[in-house]
């Protein structure tokens, strides 16, 4: 099934999913936006993957005299975005694989990825950072969190470990979903795999906070 449609079918409960089966979702999320650069520094905004605008709304309330760019793949989560934002005039939307996407270079001071590159392959996740390195403007900023851990490696059998005892508190039927889900949908990479390839895609400065260890922020500085 195409990502797109996974997601319409999820939309409705989104959020609530999200805090369930996440660990540190809302921590993760307040850090990044208390980390964003100030509203001075941002006129154009790329959010990668925007879903149903948590992440969309707390940006906009900051930068409130910039101009965003929202993509998702899923179209109900676009029809969400809309009715969210309809009195926005300053947001416009894109039902698009986030791989797919193509700007000008230097399009924008801002670019964000919360909780959506991990359904992109390595190579995939490859080819985007070095896309985003060319979307921002000079002294723009990648602003990045997820779940930063390789499948194959020999840590991922403890993490599912602790992952499971997290999401199981809520209800044990979540599990099962999440690991359904997770096996066909999700390709997260380790965190040395994913610093090697924005540094080849020319970022240099980079800062990271974890949670957990694999419960990841990252901020790349162009």
């Amino acid at each position: 099934m195409d990502i797109g449609l996974v997601f319409d079918e999820m939309f409705s409960d989104y959020s609530e999913k999200m805090e369930r089966m996440v660990p540190h979702y809302r921590a993760l999320i307040e850090r990044m936006v208390s980390h964003l650069p100030h509203s001075s520094q941002v006129r154009n905004v790329l959010e990668l993957g925007a879903g149903n605008g948590n992440v969309s709304a707390l940006a906009v309330a900051k930068y409130r005299n910039a101009y965003f760019q929202l993509v998702d793949a899923s179209e109900k989560m676009i029809e969400s975005l809309q009715t969210t934002f309809a009195d926005q005039m300053n947001i416009v939307y894109d039902l698009c694989l986030i791989q797919d996407c193509d700007f000008p270079e230097h399009s924008f001071d801002l670019i964000i990825a919360c909780f959506s590159l991990h359904h992109l392959p390595g190579s995939d996740k490859e080819s985007t950072f070095k896309s985003i390195y060319k979307w921002l403007r000079p002294s723009g900023q990648f602003t990045y969190a997820d779940l930063f851990i390789d499948k194959e490696s020999e840590e991922h059998r403890i993490f599912l470990e602790g992952w499971k005892a997290f999401v199981v508190k809520e209800d044990h039927n979540d599990w099962e979903w999440l690991m359904d889900h997770y096996a066909k949908f999700d390709f997260p990479n380790a965190e040395k795999d994913q610093i090697e390839w924005l540094r080849k895609a020319g970022f240099q400065n980079l800062s990271i906070k974890k949670f957990d260890q694999y419960w990841v922020h990252l901020i790349a500085q162009k």
